[in-house]
């Protein structure tokens, strides 16, 4: 479709009233909800995105998923995409990940993207994204680090990457693995993947397949596994084990190890010192 006659919306925009919004190293989050009494004009966006609709039917003519979208379905929208949408029934909702072009470029570092839009059909793949909306609707302090890692693990699919063959995991997932037990900050896939020497897409892959989950909340569960060991073991004030474990304050302690034990740190500890 022709996108000369259509507006282009900036980097993370959207036609709607936006929710709420977060970024982190050049990806942006976004929930938003359509405006009822607007009609959706012909557009283009200058950003790739993955589309999870949240709520209502949503029809669309970007061309490789023109078609009526139901709640739980997830596109991927590549950058200058050029279409007419809207809710069949106004009112609905979703959440986008933007992916800006500079960091497109960097990220996808001349490896083949789709070019057409396309709903995301892998079960695997869907299910990333209703991490990425629950990690969006948490937001605790390594929500950044892990909403990152799960759009990464997006971006594999759209590169059509190749599944890897390798039995054995490299010895670089082995140092970096090491590099997180020794943080006392969160990290970033970035950074890791950069450490390793590997690209930002094939370090996410590669953790994901060995590890079983994503470099962000792999680095989670260390530090949750960490507190437990000092609230089991010491007197350490809880505020101190939070902080001496990497989570910002008591209170995302609290979040975390009620998401991950059951229990808060105080329950915990008497628990296991009575």
């Amino acid at each position: 479709m022709n996108s000369a006659a259509a507006p282009v919306l900036p980097s993370a925009s959207f036609l709607g009233d936006l929710k709420r919004q977060c970024g982190c190293d050049g990806l942006t989050f976004s929930e938003v909800i359509d405006r009822a009494d607007v009609e959706i004009p012909l557009h283009t966006h200058r950003d790739a995105h993955f589309f999870l609709l949240l709520r209502g039917a949503y029809e669309t003519s970007a061309r490789g998923a023109d078609g009526v979208c139901g709640p739980a379905t997830l596109l991927f929208v590549p950058r200058w995409t050029t279409h007419r949408d809207r809710f069949t029934a106004r009112g609905g909702s979703f959440f986008t990940m933007s992916i800006a072009p500079e960091t497109l470029a960097r990220l996808a570092d001349g490896a083949r993207l789709r070019e057409d839009a396309a709903v995301v059909d892998a079960h695997a793949s869907r299910l990333l994204a209703f991490r990425a909306y629950e990690e969006f609707c948490r937001g605790d302090a390594f929500s950044p680090a892990v909403l990152v890692d799960l759009t990464l693990d997006l971006l594999v699919w759209a590169a059509r990457d190749d599944e890897i063959s390798a039995r054995q995991p490299p010895r670089w997932l082995r140092r970096a693995l090491d590099e997180i037990e020794a943080a006392r900050e969160p990290l970033t896939v970035k950074a890791l993947a950069a450490s390793a020497g590997v690209h930002p897409l094939h370090f996410a892959k590669v953790f994901r397949r060995f590890q079983r989950c994503a470099p962000g909340e792999y680095l989670r569960k260390r530090r949750v596994a960490q507190a437990t060991e000092l609230l089991a073991r010491t007197r350490t004030p809880i505020a101190d084990v939070a902080l001496q474990c990497g989570f910002s304050d008591q209170s995302q302690l609290t979040k975390a190890l009620r998401r991950h034990a059951g229990m808060t740190p105080a329950r915990f500890r008497r628990a296991f010192q009575s």
